[in-house]
This record gives C-alpha cells, sequence and structure tokens, in this order.
C-alpha cells in the first residue's frame, strides 16, 4: 500500500514539474515575441 502511495506521489510530482517547465517555456517564447515586436 505504501509503495503505491509513493508511485502515485511521484507521478503527481513529474507531471507537475513538466507543466511548469512547459508553462515557463511558454511564456518565454511570449516574452521574446513581445521583445522582438
Amino acid at each position: 500500500m505504501q509503495i503505491w502511495i509513493f508511485s502515485y506521489l511521484h507521478f503527481l510530482w513529474a507531471l507537475n514539474k513538466s507543466m511548469i517547465i512547459e508553462w515557463t517555456h511558454k511564456r518565454k517564447n511570449s516574452h521574446y515575441i513581445s521583445m522582438i515586436r
């Protein structure tokens, strides 16, 4: 049971991390686009 909870938390953490990376990447891109304009 504990292993299942641990793997679930790890999955959530990995998902969160990838979402944050994606979000910061999009913010950087939009920032560069606005700078070019």
